[in-house]
């Protein structure tokens, strides 16, 4: 299992796992809606897949599975708790492989928890992301005995100044980026790009990070990213 980050002081939410050597697994959390999740966690997924070995046969290929667990409704007219989503024929929905999966898990819509939901605990989980005071996850901790050693181990780290400061540091930073992004309509491709890189610089945003962010957001090859980047990392 790997935990990604953006940089050493930086972290995020993003899980990849391999489940029992026959299946891929990414979980990852956004807070904020850049308004590029349908794309972002197709592209995640189709990494995920690509994961066949030299000597290996298609058939082999191990499922690869996205899940997103947002803090915003993907689509707001077709609201869902927990949505699941797959290949399938669109007009008979015969399923054309199940081992390419994503699913998504949306922290605003927890009243529309299905009783399926309820009986796996999906909900608790929910409650538990969304929760914003000590007494709800007590509450919670209460509730669902496995709540009691996360509950201790989150106080723990948020009781401790530096990693609070990093947090605080990161959210910053991700509204920046978005507003950044989107006001690079306005100003200018170019400029927006050149500020997008001064902004990840001053947040110690890893080069490599940034680079990535640049082919995603301004659809830039790998090369030409590199070169801005390297160009205007000051």
């Amino acid at each position: 299992m790997k935990g990604c980050k953006s940089n050493e002081k930086k972290r995020i939410i993003n899980w990849k796992i391999t489940l029992n050597n026959n299946k891929k697994i990414n979980i990852e959390m956004q807070v904020l809606n850049s308004n590029d999740w349908p794309e972002r966690s197709l592209t995640y997924l189709c990494k995920a897949f690509d994961n066949l070995q030299e000597g290996q046969n298609y058939i082999d290929v191990m499922p690869a599975i996205h899940v997103g667990i947002l803090d915003f409704t993907l689509f707001p007219e077709h609201p869902e708790f927990y949505a699941r989503y797959a290949m399938k024929n669109i007009i008979n929905n015969n399923i054309y492989s199940d081992k390419l999966l994503l699913n998504v898990l949306d922290l605003n819509q927890i009243q529309l928890a299905t009783d399926e939901d309820i009986a796996c605990g999906l909900h608790y989980w929910a409650r538990l992301f969304k929760a914003k005071t000590w007494e709800e996850l007590q509450m919670l901790a209460s509730e669902y005995e496995i709540f009691e050693d996360i509950t201790d181990t989150m106080r723990q780290a948020l009781a401790d100044k530096k990693t609070r400061m990093e947090c605080e540091a990161r959210e910053r930073y991700e509204r920046d980026r978005i507003s950044l992004y989107h006001s690079g309509r306005r100003e200018g491709r170019k400029e927006a790009i050149i500020k997008a890189i001064q902004m990840s610089h001053d947040y110690n945003v890893s080069k490599e990070a940034t680079i990535q962010q640049l082919m995603e957001k301004y659809e830039l090859s790998q090369a030409e990213a590199t070169e801005l980047v390297n160009l205007h990392w000051k």
